[in-house]
């Protein structure tokens, strides 16, 4: 970085009988130019308390922040708003997600910000402060996002958590209508004009056999802002062009592309974000343009029921009851330590005379069945338990 030019120059020159006014906080890299295999170990922090750059515009990236980069670990913590983010730039260099409110890193999290704050400390350090207290240190951080309704909201696991390909969590979308206009209405996989429409039906199917219906998951966006959808099945979701008729109830076939509305089985999948609505658990689910996402369902929803699609229209906001939305958690897969070891390469091979004369070990198939009769079983692999472990392994 810039500050180690400074020091590497005066080694390239010899010069080392010199004086500074400032602490050279650089360091000579001339034993990388000579060597460019060698690796460092090295752990940088910035300390930035206070706006800077030509606009002092904090929204161009310049407002009081510190940060520590240590390994593949960058994280940055704003004075103004408390917010620590976190990312991984070896796997995430273009720093897009977020990875502060993942559970997997919080031991990272405090970590990190415990060193930048002993730092910091160590350094005398400036602190910035607001209405004539200073602001908490990164370890003591409280952060409370402040956003305006209708504005995009940080996605926590408090409004839905995150599919992998590891771990599923299954929703139901539901608006927020009463029953005076025959609601609420849950998302639905439906027709429209030919198209693979969602739409919206009072009817909750979400625990019976139709919720592959009903039931959507979850993978992260480009920031921790946005999100994309899926069906139950997998199948990608996207707003996007379609045909519809110029009333709900009937009329005539607009020409393709009039109007976007959500659709699935869709080439792509699109890229949304969870907007702040004026009602407590609701949010407001917007296309990565800011188009609204809205059933207009009326009092005729219930006769109407699959003819209304999610779509969007003049006047939209999140202070229509078609336009809020509730993220409800049906059912969720997460792998156990044995589904775990399922998945893996069976770890040793043996005879059935080994396992039949070693002491403590019980076998199972991979249906968790518990087999008594060792001697009895064709080869192939099994799972054995030995002093409360679970091994997978291959049967000669």
């Amino acid at each position: 970085m810039i500050e180690d030019f400074f020091p590497t120059i005066l080694e390239m020159a010899g010069v080392t009988d010199y004086e500074t006014v400032q602490t050279v906080d650089g360091h000579s890299f001339v034993d990388v130019i000579k060597n460019p295999g060698i690796q460092r170990d090295r752990t940088t922090i910035w300390h930035f308390p206070n706006r800077w750059g030509e606009s002092q515009d904090k929204n161009e990236g310049y407002g009081a922040y510190s940060a520590i980069l240590k390994g593949d670990y960058h994280l940055i913590y704003f004075w103004e708003n408390q917010e620590r983010r976190l990312y991984n730039i070896r796997e995430d260099v273009g720093e897009q997600n977020n990875l502060a409110n993942q559970s997997a890193y919080a031991q990272t999290l405090t970590e990190l910000s415990e060193e930048l704050t002993d730092s910091l400390i160590a350094f005398d350090a400036q602190r910035p402060t607001q209405n004539g207290e200073y602001v908490a240190w990164p370890k003591d951080a409280v952060y409370v996002e402040t956003v305006e309704i209708g504005d995009p909201v940080t996605i926590t696991d408090a409004i839905f958590k995150f599919s992998d390909e590891t771990n599923k969590y299954y929703y139901s979308i539901q608006d927020n209508r009463g029953s005076d206009m025959a609601g609420p209405f849950y998302w639905t996989l439906g027709n429209h004009n030919d198209y693979k429409a969602i739409q919206v039906s009072n009817e909750n199917k979400t625990a019976g056999n139709e919720k592959e219906t009903q039931l959507f998951y979850f993978t992260r966006g480009t920031s921790n802002k946005s999100f994309h959808i899926y069906t139950y099945t997998g199948r990608s979701v996207d707003f996007v062009n379609g045909a519809t008729r110029d009333s709900w109830n009937g009329g005539n076939l607009t020409p393709d592309g009039t109007y976007r509305y959500m659709q699935y089985d869709t080439e792509s999948s699109g890229e949304f974000q969870v907007i702040k609505a004026d009602a407590t658990d609701y949010f407001g689910i917007a296309y990565n343009d800011g188009t609204l996402m809205n059933n207009r369902g009326t009092a005729n929803g219930s006769a109407a029921n699959m003819k209304w699609v999610i779509n969007t229209y003049s006047g939209n906001s999140v202070s229509d009851s078609g336009s809020r939305y509730k993220f409800t958690l049906v059912e969720s897969y997460e792998p156990t330590a044995i589904e775990n070891i399922l998945n893996e390469k069976p770890l040793y091979s043996y005879t059935k005379e080994e396992l039949a004369h070693t002491e403590g070990i019980r076998v199972y198939g991979l249906d968790g069945r518990y087999i008594a009769n060792i001697m009895g079983i064709e080869p192939g692999v099994y799972l054995i338990m030995k002093d409360g472990k679970v091994s997978k392994i291959f049967l000669k």
